[in-house]
């Protein structure tokens, strides 16, 4: 396993299942549309988000990386 995914998801949550045809060591997300406070969780994966929120709550854009768990993985 040695596979890199980068992908414009435009919108994780309507299509966070397509992220289960691939088994990648990293995949960046673009456009994720994530609330700051969401936590999503991806069997086998650990998430960092970076959520894009204006003042008035709208939210779009975000990107977020994830990292399989077979690999040691902090955020600081």
């Amino acid at each position: 396993m040695s596979t890199f995914v980068w992908w414009n998801i435009r919108g994780l949550q309507a299509n966070k299942e397509e992220l289960s045809n691939f088994n990648p060591i990293l995949v960046s997300l673009e456009e994720t549309f994530l609330k700051p406070d969401k936590t999503d969780n991806f069997t086998n994966y650990s998430l960092y988000n970076l959520p894009s929120e204006e003042s008035n709550g709208t939210i779009h854009g975000g990107i977020a990386i994830l990292v399989n768990e077979i690999y040691t993985s902090s955020s600081s």
